[in-house]
């Protein structure tokens, strides 16, 4: 089941995407089959070979079962379940839920800061997709404010010359365009 996961995970990245699916899918049912736990790298293998293919109505409940699941698994905040939130929180922007999207990716945001810390570069690509998003839903100055922190803890934790860190800039540059 979990070379079959990472199968997916590497076809995909191919651009095998025929194959990738079938590799996900055969890896869910193994898991299914065992009742393991670790049914959720499979569900967000195939969420994001959805969401990838814009086939955002399919990737939501993946997500979402994801999310409920690592919710049970851990009591409380982790790095993993931070990830998940993030996954779903961007099918949800990408399905016109702004305000379910934004208040899940502010949990995402909240709880990688909490797990990994404001330097991780998790952290940072989370909170510069939350800036896109909040500047999308015309929420202008809450995300000039995320991105100049952003951008202050890229600087600060990778220096300038980093491609984080210039990634933060055009973030925020863009709140003010």
């Amino acid at each position: 089941a979990a070379a079959a996961n990472t199968s997916g995970g590497v076809l995909l990245d191919l651009g095998r995407e025929y194959e990738a699916a079938a590799a996900h899918r055969l890896s869910r049912d193994v898991y299914r089959s065992l009742n393991d736990g670790d049914i959720i790298y499979p569900l967000a293998g195939l969420g994001l070979l959805y969401n990838y293919q814009s086939d955002f109505e399919s990737a939501l409940p993946l997500f979402q079962e994801v999310v409920d699941s690592l919710r049970v698994k851990h009591d409380g905040a982790h790095y993993v379940l931070g990830e998940a939130l993030g996954n779903l929180a961007g099918t949800l922007y990408e399905l016109e839920q702004p305000d379910r999207a934004l208040a899940v990716r502010k949990e995402a945001v909240d709880m990688l800061i909490e797990t990994v810390g404001e330097a991780h570069y998790s952290t940072i690509v989370s909170r510069a997709t939350y800036t896109n998003e909040l500047r999308g839903s015309g929420q202008v100055t809450d995300a000039q404010q995320v991105a100049q922190r952003n951008l202050v803890v890229a600087r600060e934790a990778l220096g300038p010359m980093h491609s984080l860190t210039a990634y933060a800039e055009n973030v925020a540059g863009q709140t003010y365009c």
